[in-house]
């Protein structure tokens, strides 16, 4: 696993809760969007509107879909002009995902803002083997029918791996028919996905991966507040677009650097008949990141690095405009994991965020596990802060935004005992 401490560990050593769901095992399992994988998580629930590509909301250990933080590739994305910040992953595929990894708790030290109930990291598949295609079809009931073509290959030195889907469906009416609501909610999603890598020399590799999905869906909600949906003949357009690079290098045998480069674009589009509802929501966030991991006699493994992110966003609604707003942050980070003990690993971190508009905040963690080989049964427990910074919805938009806003806090800890099976 990777999310847990940015860099590659076995899961059986690492402290953390953590949930590996592999290729395979969603394979398997015939899910065809991530948010139906992540049903299975333990610690999830998830709640999803309507019928099928309904906005999805993740609640990690009792915590709210606010302080779930959601990576492509290891790249954050999100919504800087939606209420939370966050943007739903229900038009997200899930057969172009290599694996997924749920870590629970407190992961600020690591990912700041955001990262309180937990982080969810959903890796794109990456060439494998000889070049092949995949073609695929398939239908059901509601007109429902779903197409997909990929490619996968490795060579020499580099491999390609991408992927483009489409699903339609003409759905089902959320609002009662018993109350004379007939219209069908359709859906419609066009997803594209590539991932190529390259090995430099022996000791830096580079890649780039993209991920694009376009949905349009038409959805009923209870205008009138009586307490029934009805058919409301309102359309949501959403384009999520993330493109994310890296670059890594082995300076010496026991010093790594890693350079992460990332962008999440978010538009939004809501409208129906007459265009008495219109409104239009354009959000970014791009993401540097310089990371150096130094490892010291295979005993001490020292991880530091700075981090930098730029959210930008506008919005046009009948209710009022948010003219284009900006917030950065930079950050500090410093973990060390010590193994000096056999089967003992023990990790304390620090991090300070420096937020554009709410200021500064300083997180840190600290967990250890003990692993019994001969019986695969593992110890661990964690302590932790986190916080959430507020979007620029949240600070800005004319109507609910709040300036004076200041950032949510968390203390958590966790112990538990894992047993590893055959």
């Amino acid at each position: 696993v990777v999310t847990a401490s940015r860099m590659e560990e076995p899961l059986r050593r690492a402290p953390e809760s953590i949930t590996l769901i592999g290729a395979r095992e969603i394979e398997r399992s015939g899910k065809q969007t991530v948010v139906d994988v992540l049903r299975t998580v333990p610690g999830l629930s998830i709640q999803q509107s309507g019928t099928v590509g309904g906005e999805a909301y993740i609640h990690m250990r009792g915590t709210n879909n606010a302080h779930t933080l959601i990576l492509v590739d290891g790249v954050r994305i999100g919504d800087p002009v939606y209420f939370d910040g966050k943007i739903s992953i229900a038009d997200f595929p899930a057969d172009n995902v290599e694996r997924i990894e749920v870590v629970r708790g407190n992961q600020g030290v690591l990912y700041g803002s955001d990262a309180i109930g937990g982080v969810i990291n959903i890796i794109t598949k990456k060439g494998k083997g000889k070049p092949r295609w995949t073609l695929g079809a398939e239908g059901g009931s509601y007109e429902t029918f779903r197409e997909r073509l990929a490619f996968s290959g490795a060579w020499d030195r580099f491999d390609l791996a991408a992927a483009v889907s489409r699903l339609d469906s003409k759905g089902v009416s959320k609002a009662d028919e018993d109350l004379g609501n007939r219209e069908q909610d359709y859906y419609h999603d066009t997803a594209v996905s590539a991932k190529f890598n390259v090995r430099l020399t022996d000791a830096s590799r580079a890649g780039v991966s993209a991920v694009h999905t376009r949905s349009k869906m038409d959805y009923d909600y209870d205008a009138l507040m009586t307490g029934n949906l009805v058919d409301a003949d309102v359309v949501q357009n959403v384009d999520i677009t993330t493109v994310s690079g890296h670059f890594e290098h082995e300076i010496a045998a026991a010093w790594q650097q890693t350079v992460k480069l990332g962008l999440t674009q978010t538009k939004r589009e809501y409208f129906r008949d007459g265009g008495l509802f219109d409104g239009r929501y354009s959000g970014r966030i791009g993401f540097a990141s310089w990371q150096h991991n130094v490892f010291i006699a295979d005993k001490d493994t020292v991880t530091a690095g700075f981090d930098f992110q730029h959210e930008q966003g506008d919005s046009a609604a009948p209710w009022g405009d948010l003219p284009e707003q900006i917030a950065r942050t930079k950050s500090v980070f410093l973990q060390n994991k010590w193994t000096q003990v056999r089967n003992l690993e023990v990790t304390a971190g620090v991090r300070h965020d420096d937020h554009q508009v709410v200021g500064g905040e300083t997180t840190y963690k600290g967990a250890a596990a003990y692993l019994l080989e001969k019986t695969g049964t593992k110890f661990r427990g964690s302590y932790g802060t986190g916080f959430r910074a507020p979007s620029l919805y949240q600070l800005f938009d004319p109507t609910y935004g709040n300036p004076g806003l200041r950032p949510e806090k968390s203390r958590g800890w966790d112990a538990g005992i894992d047993q590893f099976l055959f």
